[in-house]
């Protein structure tokens, strides 16, 4: 065989090889680097060790370095451990690094650690596909929490809970072009939100509970409405709250526009109605006739119909600056009663306009009788309803007074139980049609009415094949004769938005609970299903907690590289999927090391066929044409509930049945006994 020109190979995969001597009893800890590491680092080759070993640490992200000592614990255990952290290089910024390391000794004075540091950048990023709208800024948490929905999202960061730091973690360029990476939330936010907004958003976050899966909370953040939904991850031996925005404005706006209508609905059932349009930056008022004058001459003109002591709630009323701050605050309508001479009462209502921003819709309602029914239907109702109805309960009449789409037939008068049962059976979707049956039954809506001002429900409907979304609103028109109105109006884009976003929260909840690599259950998800196991009937019942290590992954890793150690990963996961129960929890608890959770066995027996099965089923050959390793497995058991009901404690005994089976020749499985493992 060729002689393998190692050294060539490491730099070339941007691989360097390292020693690190930990001084248990000071700071003197010195790391020894080859050519290839000294490189990737940027430092000469003849920097002190203890030089090299400080120039690494600073380099290291601080919100990774508890993360890095918890792995050199793990390693001091004699596990060998890979981890993956950001890494800033003195002229390059910040690089991604991969790393693993081994015990090679230790005393009572220090330990001495050897293991490789592998500069993944390009890697990292070549595999994550963003699109020019977005920018990551934390490519290893936005592979862990978020690069499958991403694009559901228009920012989402990371918070310590306690001291409120926030890092960004990704975002559409346009949000984080005038936001810092990383700050203190609650500065930045003010930087953007109203004095409002901001203590409500200050009770979000302090309220935020970890046991909790979500919340949300909708508010203004540089004039766009946002919607916020806090979630919870563990990472670096903590808790930290997430936190994803969507940008809702668009959505706010059609809800104001459908408050808008409503409001003028509401108004339609009253008295006779007049409706003008006010321009407060040119101070015009528009007539729905054509007719034009000044805010002032409006005012004044309406002088001549209410009592002198009126006048002057008028002159306050329709004052620019409460114009103006009704459309600052969109507040959605604000009314004034007046004395009229001598005809009785006019109701004055302001509703800031969404259709043409900027403007105030003017109703004074009891002024000039009987022409405004027309007007308003055409110009508020008839583009935004697809059917308005008229109908009379006691009598069974349906009148359509608006029909679009040639949903009913046109006949002016109709029996609303006929017209019903042939628009369910024609155009509401199969599987709905039951409920529709229900629902619009004329008990149930006045049933309903009685308790509520509106009676809704949505349905799908089918026309020509197209699947649309449609609200269906009752009102009363007399309650005392049993008239009510019908609107059917289009939702289908708001209702499409509401499921998407509901898929879009069921996959971050899966991805919350699912190691990427195997498909399995992640160890955060293992230990809540342990726990509510025994919260429950688990107590009472005979388990068994096996902990199951690979014996020599490390050498298909070092032999065949990363992918094929990954590949291994996923077949061990595949066989331990095949061969357990459903009902048991199975699951990745990081690196090589794997969970199996067998609830309700029937004695311990049982276990030792079962156990002598599943160590020739994961036996796994991996070779090419210079190598051939043969990849095993040893397990460790506890028992439940004579070794523990935590999972901690199932887990150390575990464990230490484990140990004893490497010391004695690996490939093989023990069940804890305290007279031998303690």
């Amino acid at each position: 065989m060729k002689r393998l020109h190692i050294e060539s190979i490491l730099k070339n995969a941007k691989m360097g090889i390292w020693s690190i001597q930990i001084d248990f009893h000071g700071q003197n800890h010195k790391m020894f680097a080859d050519p290839t590491m000294c490189q990737l680092m940027g430092i000469p080759e003849d920097t002190d060790p203890m030089q090299v070993y400080a120039f690494w640490w600073q380099g290291v992200h601080p919100s990774y370095r508890g993360y890095i000592q918890e792995a050199i614990e793990n390693i001091r255990t004699g596990q060998d451990i890979e981890v993956e952290y950001p890494w800033t290089h003195p002229q390059r910024g910040c690089r991604y690094v991969r790393c693993a390391g081994q015990l090679e000794n230790q005393n009572e004075s220090f330990m001495e650690l050897q293991g490789y540091h592998q500069d993944v950048t390009d890697l990292v990023k070549e595999n994550t596909h963003l699109g020019e709208a977005y920018q990551i800024l934390d490519f290893f948490k936005f592979k862990k929490y978020s690069s499958i929905v991403m694009h559901a999202y228009d920012a989402m960061c990371e918070v310590d809970p306690q001291s409120l730091a926030y890092s960004l973690i990704f975002g559409r360029k346009k949000i984080l072009s005038h936001i810092p990476a990383q700050g203190n939330l609650i500065p930045m936010i003010q930087a953007h939100m109203s004095a409002c907004d901001l203590q409500a958003f200050q009770s979000f976050i302090s309220s935020w509970d970890p046991q909790k899966k979500q919340r949300s909370i909708e508010l203004r953040i540089d004039s766009q409405w946002m919607r916020i939904i806090g979630s919870t991850a563990r990472f670096n031996q903590k808790e930290s709250l997430l936190l994803w925005f969507i940008n809702i404005t668009e959505e706010k706006a059609i809800s104001k526009v459908r408050e808008e209508k409503e409001a003028l609905l509401r108004i339609l059932s009253g008295s006779h109605t007049d409706v003008l349009d006010i321009d407060p930056d040119q101070q015009q008022v528009h007539f729905m006739d054509g007719k034009d004058q000044t805010i002032q001459e409006f005012v004044t003109s309406l002088y001549e119909r209410y009592s002198q002591n009126e006048r002057q709630n008028l002159q306050d009323f329709f004052s620019l600056s409460h114009l103006q701050t009704m459309i600052s605050q969109e507040t959605i309508e604000i009314q004034l009663d007046e004395k009229k001479t001598p005809f009785g009462w006019d109701r004055i209502t302001l509703m800031p306009s969404h259709e043409e921003k900027g403007h105030i819709l003017a109703t004074i309602q009891g002024m000039d009788p009987g022409h405004f029914v027309q007007m308003i239907m055409s110009r508020y109702i008839e583009n935004n309803y697809q059917i308005l109805c008229y109908i009379d309960m006691k009598n069974d009449l349906f009148i359509p007074l608006r029909v679009k789409g040639m949903r009913f037939d046109k006949r002016p008068t109709q029996s609303y139980a006929k017209t019903v049962s042939h628009y369910i059976e024609h155009f509401v979707v199969p599987e709905e049609q039951a409920l529709a049956k229900r629902n619009m039954l004329p008990k149930r809506i006045l049933t309903s009415l009685q308790r509520e001002k509106i009676y809704y429900f949505s349905l799908g409907i089918k026309n020509d094949e197209e699947y649309r979304r449609m609200l269906f609103q009752y009102h009363y028109f007399d309650r005392s004769q049993d008239l009510v109105l019908l609107m059917i109006s289009d939702v289908t884009e708001q209702y499409l938005q509401e499921e998407e976003e509901k898929r879009q929260m069921e996959l971050i909840r899966i991805q919350a609970n699912t190691d990427h690599l195997t498909g399995l259950s992640n160890r955060y998800a293992c230990e809540t299903q342990i726990k509510e196991y025994f919260d429950q009937d688990g107590k009472k019942e005979l388990s068994a907690f096996l902990l199951i290590d690979l014996d020599d992954f490390k050498e298909v890793n070092d032999t065949f590289g990363h992918i094929a150690g990954d590949k291994a990963l996923v077949d061990i996961g595949n066989a331990l999927k095949q061969y357990f129960r459903s009902t048991d929890i199975i699951s990745r608890f990081g690196g090589d090391e794997f969970v199996v959770f067998m609830k309700n066995i029937k004695e311990e027996s049982v276990l030792f066929k079962l156990m002598e099965r599943l160590l020739k089923q994961l036996v796994f050959v991996y070779e090419d044409a210079q190598h051939r390793i043969e990849l095993k497995a040893s397990i460790g058991i506890a028992i439940a509930p004579k070794d523990g009901q935590h999972i901690e404690a199932l887990y150390q005994k575990a464990d230490k049945a484990l140990y004893r089976i490497k010391n004695q020749g690996k490939n093989n499985f023990a069940l804890y006994d305290a007279s031998i493992d303690e």
